[in-house]
């Protein structure tokens, strides 16, 4: 591969199983993103989807999901980190489509941006983004609620794992918040 296409791979990597040229256009170093998108398509990495879930931005697929993973875990974790809070800005910026999605891809993205900016040596990753992702995965969380207590569950405990990894960033109150609504979840499906 060429440098820049190994670049737009990686860049939509991180986005998940889709991406969109605007998201690339927007987040990627590479100048001609169109050109590198087709060229990707051509060799048979990415196919183009017919649908999209952003009007006015064509949406792509990873041909297979080895493509993906192998293109993400070339990345080093805190360029990883860097490129997951590129896509949740973007985004942020868009706002379309259901907002239950969005707030899903959101507390992915902002959780995933944490996780990978864990390290033993470092200062850690930075408390607007703890902030960020806790704020994202308790709204998911408060919407699946209504419909799906497991899941909701699951998403409260995601965000607990990054409220109390923070150290003082989240605010005790908002821990307490998301344990409540943990119990609760445990209390509706019967686990408490």
């Amino acid at each position: 591969l060429l440098p820049e296409e190994k670049q737009v791979l990686q860049d939509a990597s991180v986005c998940g199983d889709a991406t969109w040229d605007r998201l690339i256009r927007d987040v990627s170093e590479v100048e001609d993103h169109d050109r590198v998108l087709r060229s990707l398509v051509a060799r048979d990495l990415l196919h183009a989807n017919e649908e999209t879930a952003f009007p006015d931005a064509r949406e792509y697929g990873f041909k297979h999901i080895l493509i993906r993973d192998v293109a993400y875990d070339s990345l080093p974790r805190l360029d990883r980190a860097r490129r997951h809070l590129a896509v949740a800005g973007w985004l942020r910026r868009e706002r379309r489509g259901s907002r239950r999605q969005l707030l899903a891809l959101l507390a992915h993205h902002f959780e995933q941006a944490w996780r990978l900016s864990l390290t033993r040596t470092g200062p850690g990753p930075d408390a607007a983004v703890a902030r960020s992702a806790v704020g994202h995965l308790s709204k998911w969380a408060e919407q699946t609620r209504r419909t799906q207590a497991r899941a909701a569950e699951e998403i409260y405990s995601r965000a607990l794992v990054v409220a109390e990894g923070s150290k003082d960033a989240v605010e005790p109150l908002i821990t307490a918040r998301l344990l409540v609504g943990r119990a609760e979840c445990l209390i509706e499906m019967g686990r408490h």
